[in-house]
């Protein structure tokens, strides 16, 4: 690592594929995992997550990881921002979607090799807030995804409301091309 023309040769530098989080909403709920992780003691609220493939592009990866955890399609996707992961360590970035208007699609369940336990809960608005303010989400990646989502919804909170009582969308909230 070189900063300032000063060269540290044992930095240590971590290259990992680059991951997506997504926040989802679904018939006015939001749709999160409670679940262990190697890194953590005990349990932990998630987004939707994983990481981008070769070839594959950010929101193309949200929409495949979305379809594969969950079998949902969604009607808008958001885009929240990417972020570096570590400054000072590499580890990739991490782009953070919200998809709202979610709908159910039939599909054949993959196969997982994830070890790790988790189970689907369904928040409402309140308790996704509620859950934020209490970390309930204990990586900063989730923390991020859910405090700029539910930044983006109170930005527009009529969008929101149009959201969880018709399940209409503001051009605000529109699918990423």
């Amino acid at each position: 690592v070189e900063i300032n023309h000063n060269k540290i040769d044992d930095w240590l530098f971590v290259e990992i594929p680059n991951q997506i989080n997504v926040l989802v909403e679904f018939r006015g709920q939001f749709l999160v995992f409670n679940q262990t992780k190697y890194g953590l003691k005990g349990w932990s609220l998630a987004p939707v997550g994983g990481y981008i493939e070769p070839g594959e592009t950010p929101q193309e990866a949200a929409v495949r990881e979305l379809n594969e955890e969950l079998q949902l399609v969604a009607g808008a996707l958001h885009y929240l921002g990417t972020f570096r992961v570590d400054v000072n360590r590499g580890c990739g970035q991490v782009s953070l979607y919200l998809a709202a208007n979610c709908k159910k699609i039939k599909h054949e369940l993959l196969d997982s090799d994830d070890l790790e336990i988790h189970d689907l809960k369904s928040l409402s608005y309140k308790q996704l807030k509620e859950s934020y303010a209490r970390s309930a989400f204990q990586e900063v990646k989730w923390t991020a995804t859910v405090g700029l989502g539910l930044n983006a919804l109170a930005e527009n909170e009529r969008v929101y409301r149009a959201m969880s009582s018709k399940f209409k969308l503001s051009t605000k909230f529109r699918m990423i091309t």
